[in-house]
């Protein structure tokens, strides 16, 4: 489940990504089943430039969704991404608090 819904976030985020750098807050939500049908919904949540200032730090929350609309997995991932206009200034950094370890389900 994980991978398929992963793999329908790389076109919107990552398609032309120079690396996938991390994972963060993987929840799985609900099982899923032979049959089911898998979305995708993608949220960039955060931005970071590099030192280089030729790449930034995209920080994406994706969460995967059931075809009736229930939610089955939510994670965030964070990918470096060349800047379209390498001179362009950068909108300032927004690195949104992440979780550092997953809540134990009791």
């Amino acid at each position: 489940m994980f991978h398929i819904v992963f793999g329908k976030t790389v076109p919107d985020v990552s398609l032309n990504a120079v690396a996938n750098l991390g994972y963060a807050g993987c929840y799985f939500r609900k099982p899923v089943y032979p049959g089911d049908t898998l979305t995708a919904l993608s949220e960039v949540i955060g931005l970071k430039e590099n030192s280089s200032r030729q790449d930034r730090h995209r920080l994406c929350a994706h969460t995967g969704y059931k075809q009736d609309g229930t939610p089955v997995l939510e994670y965030v991932r964070w990918v470096m991404v060349r800047k379209r206009d390498e001179a362009a200034p950068a909108p300032g950094d927004h690195v949104p608090r992440l979780p550092t370890a997953v809540e134990r389900m009791s």
